[in-house]
């Protein structure tokens, strides 16, 4: 998904500048050849979820599931074969029956109390999601989201996608690292340490490097290319939800924008 939403930011930002400029270092070319290899990719990630899921797809099957738990803000997600299952399970309000999916980044969340601007604040209610059928079933969470949304309103929904963008950065776990098969004590403190350098140093130095590579971009496509990664991230952060592995990649375009930002706020000085 961050592949093709760049090359839609790219080919978006790409029109604007041939429209303004009527000629970009890009031609058209080679913006379609990048965009035939990813879109190859795609089709046979497609061909193959077709063939394992018995329907069509595009890259992951759990996209659903990551879905509806960043617009309903459950911890769990849990599957049963029949009602009866199901009931059992509220019965014992067990979170481990069935075919489950939990979420570190929401747990920690829901931690952090209730009147806290990032509170986890579940839209129907529990931390829990139970329904009967498959753990996958695009149908059954396509009818969950909307009883998430008639329940928050659109106001909330604003929130939660704050909520999930924050997870970037902030109130996060070094997962898998701290799992209890992770690494080892010392590793975790060393993540835990770079984890709060990054999201104190680097993360509004590198969002406003993004802004300032956007506004320069015909002067420094290089770093606008950097950014329009970056806010691919972020949007796909806010629909869905935020955690450090999804964001690790992208470290090394926010240190790019970050030392471009500090550089610029040096030259300026000198001047």
């Amino acid at each position: 998904p961050q592949c093709l939403l760049f090359m839609a930011l790219f080919a978006s930002w790409w029109c604007v500048d041939r429209l303004r400029a009527r000629h970009s270092s890009a031609r058209a070319g080679q913006l379609g050849f990048v965009a035939m290899l990813v879109l190859l990719t795609l089709s046979f990630s497609a061909w193959r979820f077709h063939t394992f899921a018995g329907y069509w797809g595009g890259v992951a099957e759990s996209a659903n599931m990551n879905l509806t738990a960043g617009r309903c803000h459950n911890i769990v997600t849990q599957a049963f074969k029949t009602q009866e299952e199901l009931e059992r399970s509220e019965v014992r309000a067990s979170t481990l029956d069935g075919r489950r999916v939990s979420l570190p980044g929401f747990r920690v969340l829901a931690m952090s109390g209730e009147w806290h601007p990032l509170s986890l604040r579940p839209a129907l209610g529990e931390e829990t999601i139970r329904f009967v059928g498959y753990i996958g079933d695009p149908q059954a969470y396509a009818q969950i989201r909307e009883r998430c949304y008639e329940a928050t309103g659109a106001l909330e929904q604003v929130r939660y996608s704050l909520v999930n963008l924050s997870l970037l950065w902030v109130l996060n776990l070094q997962w898998p690292d701290a799992a209890d098969a992770g690494a080892p004590d010392w590793q975790r403190g060393w993540a835990q340490v770079f984890a709060f350098i990054f999201a104190l140093g680097l993360c509004v130095p590198s969002l406003l490097g993004a802004l300032g590579a956007l506004r320069r971009a015909r002067d420094e496509p290089g770093h606008a290319i950097c950014a329009l990664q970056l806010l691919g991230l972020l949007m796909l952060a806010a629909t869905f939800f935020g955690t450090i592995r999804v964001r690790t990649p992208y470290d090394p375009y926010a240190f790019v924008l970050a030392i471009a930002w500090f550089k610029q706020r040096w030259l300026a000085r000198q001047n």
